[in-house]
C-alpha cells in the first residue's frame, strides 16, 4: 500500500469515527450536551476510581452525571450560560 492509499484508509477510520461522534452528540438532550461539557473542563478526578463518568451512561443515570445536570440547572438558574460559567471556570484557573 503506498502513502496516498494509507492516508486515504486514515482518512476513512477518522470519517467514520467523526461520524460516531456526531450521532452521539446527536442523540443527547441540551442539558445533558451542556453537562458533557462542563465535565470535560471541570472534572479533575482521577477517572479510573474517583469519576463515575465513563463507567456510567445517560440511560442508566448515575450520581456522576446526575450531578452534572444539577449543576447545569444551577448554572442556569442565574441567567449565565455553561459556556459563560466555563469561561469564569478558567479564569479563575488561570486558563482562560
Amino acid at each position: 500500500m503506498d502513502k496516498l492509499e494509507q492516508l486515504q484508509v486514515e482518512i476513512a477510520k477518522l470519517q467514520a469515527e467523526a461520524d460516531a461522534i456526531n450521532e452521539y452528540r446527536g442523540s443527547l438532550t441540551p442539558a445533558q450536551h451542556e453537562a458533557e461539557k462542563l465535565h470535560e473542563v471541570a472534572c479533575h478526578s482521577n477517572h479510573d476510581d474517583r469519576c463515575g463518568w465513563f463507567y456510567e451512561k445517560w440511560d442508566g443515570l448515575g450520581w456522576t452525571r446526575q450531578g452534572y445536570l444539577k449543576r447545569v440547572q444551577e448554572i442556569q438558574s442565574m441567567a449565565l450560560t455553561v459556556d459563560s460559567a466555563l469561561k469564569v471556570w478558567k479564569a479563575v484557573e488561570g486558563r482562560s
